[in-house]
């Protein structure tokens, strides 16, 4: 039947360390992974921003431009979410749509519509003068 299902946990039967959460390798591959302290120094920096999947990828030379770069994003993403929210109901006007100058009835006392309103009251003056 084999030997069962490998666990994790240390003291029992089956353990491998494969699968124990908790292993350090650091001992075991010195000099293939870094140091203790220097994956304690990354991970507390990239924990603050960076998903596990985004942590893969950062070195110990660029751990720092990641933690930044995920940052600026996790911020922009924040600003995004607060102005959608923010414009939630808001009537959007259409741009396109013919906009009048002014609005049914507005009165509008421009120079060249008074000018007319004059010469049109007097002409109808002059007009029934000479009716008479």
């Amino acid at each position: 039947m084999g030997k069962g299902k490998p666990s994790g946990k240390r003291g029992d039967k089956n353990y491998d360390q494969d699968y124990d959460p908790e292993y350090e390798y650091h001992n075991e591959w010195k000099g293939l992974i870094y140091d203790k302290e220097t994956e304690t120094k990354m991970k507390d920096a990239m924990n603050t921003s960076m998903t596990g999947q985004a942590q893969v990828f950062a070195t110990k030379k660029t751990y720092l431009y990641y933690t930044r770069y995920y940052s600026m994003l996790s911020k922009m993403d924040e600003l995004r979410r607060e102005n959608i929210l923010n414009n939630i109901n808001k009537r959007i006007e259409d741009p396109l749509q013919y906009k009048s100058k002014y609005y049914s009835g507005q009165k509008n006392f421009g120079v060249v519509n008074t000018t007319l309103g004059v010469a049109g009251i007097a002409g109808m003056l002059y007009v029934l003068r000479l009716l008479k």
